[in-house]
């Protein structure tokens, strides 16, 4: 039988080096043993409501070991589609995680396509107000919706990939340096994921960013010990 395991890719300082948090991402271990990446069995997962709650209900279960896990200044993130196959408000997450004590070590990830959707404004409202902070996810990977950083009022935008891997560009350069200065102004900051190589880390630390993910710093895998 299928079962779900979460794997964390860790979110570093471009200064320092430092693990500030991990992202939470969704894997299936068939009944092989073989651990799958998420393609058309997530697809499929999400047409079935039981195994997709089953799904958020892990990755939930396993942001928040990990949290008990990690130093105190360590976060852990989880995407919100993923969150929201479990509940779609806090009530029951809070109830059965405890998560008054550990919330503000929680970072709720919501990609910008869905930023605007009733759904996931009531999730930041709630989260916000229990003390998670809001991810503005795959920021530049389509048409950016400003209004969801005044809806959401996330801690942290996260440049999407495809943009990353063209920060050596000097005109995606300067849009990233305008993007980081504008999210500073409204609180947040900015985040580079897909950092493959030294020279876009040293580009997106140019650019204003102040944290970095992708396999650079660390790939996906069990928690370090």
């Amino acid at each position: 039988m299928d079962r779900f395991i979460a794997y964390f890719q860790p979110i570093a300082d471009l200064r320092s080096g430092k693990v500030l948090g991990y992202e939470a991402l969704a894997r299936r271990v068939g009944a092989d043993g073989e651990v799958e990446l998420p393609g058309t069995w997530l697809t499929e997962l999400l047409a079935d409501r039981e195994q997709a709650r089953q799904l958020g209900a892990t990755m939930i279960g396993e942001a928040v070991a990990a949290v008990r896990l990690l130093p105190e200044d360590v976060y852990v993130s989880i995407n919100f589609e993923i969150a929201d196959m479990f509940s779609g408000n806090f009530i029951d997450v809070r109830r059965e995680y405890d998560l008054d004590a550990l919330a503000h070590r929680l970072v709720v990830e919501v990609a910008e396509r869905d930023a605007l959707t009733p759904q996931a404004v009531e999730w930041a409202a709630e989260a916000r107000d229990l003390g998670i902070r809001i991810a503005l996810d795959d920021v530049g990977a389509g048409a950016s919706r400003m209004a969801a950083l005044v809806d959401l009022q996330p801690s942290y935008l996260k440049l999407d990939a495809s943009m990353t891997k063209r920060l050596e560009e000097p005109g995606v350069s300067r849009l990233v340096r305008f993007m980081a200065a504008g999210a500073r102004t409204l609180g947040a900051d900015l985040i580079v994921e897909g950092v493959e190589e030294a020279a876009i880390a040293l580009a997106a630390r140019k650019a204003g960013a102040i944290a970095a993910q992708g396999w650079h710093f660390g790939r996906p895998g069990p928690l370090p010990a």
